[in-house]
Parts: C-alpha cells; structure tokens; sequence
C-alpha cells in the first residue's frame, strides 16, 4: 500500500528522479475533519494562486465532498488525489510525506508568497484570510456550482415562493454542534430565531414588501414554532441544497457560521450573523461577503427594490 500511495503522489507532484527542481504542483494538505465550508474558504486563496501563476493545485482527502461539485471533479488545474479514503490510509500518507519532506522532496510554507518552484505543503485553513479578488470569486462559482439536480430542484421551489413585491429570508437555524461550540454561546432555541425573523420581518413590511422566510437547518425543523410569519423550507433537504437555497435568498441571517457566508459570498446576497440571543437586528446592517468574516456594505433601499421585483410566479399560500 504504501509504495503504490507513495507512486500516486509522486506523480501528481510532477516529481522525478532525473529532474526534481521542475516539479510545479503545490500539494496541499487539510484536516480530513473540517466540514465543507470551511474547506472552501480555504481554499479561495489557493484559486488565486493557481489562476495568476498557472500551477496546479492538488488537493488531499476532499472525497467526502467533491462528488458534491461537478465541475470540480471535472477541473484539471485544482484537483483532487482521487480515492484517498479517511482512517489507516490517512495515516499512511501522512507517514509518505513525511518522509518527502525528510528527504528534501516537500517544502511547508507559512505563505503563498513563498512559494517558488518544487512541491509545497500548506494547509489551506490557514490561508483562509489571504485577500483574493472578483475573478477568483468568479472561478470559484464555476467550480463549486452544486449539481444539477440540486440547482433545478432548489430552483423550481423557490420558484413557487417568488412574486413580485416579497423579499425572500433565509435563516440558517445552526442547532446540532453549536450546543456545545463555545459553550453553546451561538446556540438559538427556536422561539429566539422567532424573535430574529419578526425584527426584520417589521422593518420589511414597513418599506412596503411581503416577508417570506426559508428555513434552513441540520436538524429537523419544527414549522409549527413559527407561527405568525410565513415560513418553508426544502422537504428533506440535504445540506449542499441548503446552502444552495440560502445563495439564492435575497438576505440571510443566522449565527457565526461559514456556512452562511459562504452562501452570502456564493450568491452575493446581503448577510448579518446573531452574535448574541438578545441582538436587535438591522436591516441596514446586512453586508455581503467579500471574505471569511468580511463583508462590504449594500444600499439597502435600491437592494430590496431590485430584488422584489424578481418574482412573477404565484405566490404558495403558506
């Protein structure tokens, strides 16, 4: 097993014995535990590198997610090292480059800009917060676009809950790990995201628009706990379609999370995270995500015009 990985990784680093210092491809390694957003926003930085320098960028363990992304399975300048499962295999690899880097084959580099020539080791977390521009936005879109079947499923639902006039929330109602993330400081109960949705849902309504609101969750969502405001969500959704259905929303608000401002950068849509149960929300303080904890201001007033006037299907009576 491990002559056949070392052969694997090898390879895909362009790496060989009669001409070393070629080699071109940038290796980068990330904790096969970090959840899905987080890998992307890592991996923003890494886009940017790739597309002003040319040099591939491979990418380990990511097979837990990249069947999510067509286009990424499809792309030969970022890739994957395909077929590189969790647990014993994990383990062995780490022991192969470890020995590369022993013998002068791996370079760690604490930035991008060190980068010269040869193979690299980074860890992509760590560059999260590296700038990087529209383009790589752009490139990022294209690559992580969610399949088909999620965009025309998400879509076509969505569809139904537009008309002209309605202003389209999406709440990211995080539950399961942030019971105990922090000590559960960004855990909200129901009746709190309640509270969240009608400070808006006020300040809306006051400028003229209709209010409707998809709920998102990775728990099972209780729609009877939101009475008074008109609320949905995705029967039986999955994750890539929630975040998917929060990219297309037209404001989103929720806990700190990358998961929702990956939706926000995704989509470009206006976003502002609960820092805490008793905040008094704004609508003027909604921003976009330029970057992982980064946002740029909107003009609300001309956004909310703009975009109520997407919807010319019936609305469903919910």
């Amino acid at each position: 097993m491990k002559a056949r990985l070392l052969k694997k990784i090898k390879t895909v680093s362009l790496l060989n014995e009669n001409n070393r210092h070629q080699s071109y491809v940038m290796i980068i390694v990330v904790d096969t535990e970090g959840q899905l957003c987080n890998r992307l926003w890592g991996f923003l930085p890494l886009l940017q590198h790739h597309r002003l320098t040319g040099e591939r960028v491979v990418v380990l363990f990511f097979e837990a997610y990249s069947a999510h992304f067509p286009n990424y399975t499809d792309s030969q300048g970022f890739r994957r090292l395909r077929l590189l499962p969790e647990g014993v295999v994990y383990v062995q690899v780490m022991k192969i480059i470890k020995r590369l880097f022993k013998n002068g084959r791996f370079t760690y580099q604490n930035t991008l800009e060190q980068h010269k020539r040869g193979c690299s080791l980074v860890i992509a977390w760590d560059h999260r917060l590296e700038p990087h521009d529209e383009h790589t936005r752009q490139l990022a879109v294209r690559l992580f676009r969610p399949s088909d079947a999620v965009v025309k499923r998400v879509d076509g639902l969505l569809e139904g809950y537009r008309s002209k006039g309605t202003i389209l929330l999406g709440v990211h109602l995080r539950k399961r790990d942030y019971r105990y993330f922090h000590d559960g400081r960004f855990y909200y109960s129901d009746a709190e995201y309640l509270t969240f949705i009608r400070q808006i849902s006020q300040q809306v309504e006051s400028m003229g628009y209709t209010l409707r609101c998809l709920l998102c969750s990775d728990e099972p969502i209780d729609l009877s706990a939101f009475q008074g405001v008109k609320a949905f969500s995705i029967p039986q959704s999955e994750s890539m379609e929630d975040l998917y259905g929060l990219s297309c929303c037209d404001l989103i608000v929720g806990p700190p999370s990358t998961f929702s401002q990956w939706a926000s950068y995704y989509g470009q849509v206006p976003l502002k995270l609960v820092w805490d149960k008793t905040a008094s929300l704004e609508v003027a303080e909604f921003g976009i995500c330029t970057n992982l904890d980064q946002t740029k201001p909107v003009e609300m007033t001309n956004w909310l015009r703009e975009r109520s006037q997407l919807g010319d299907a019936p609305q469903v009576e919910s």
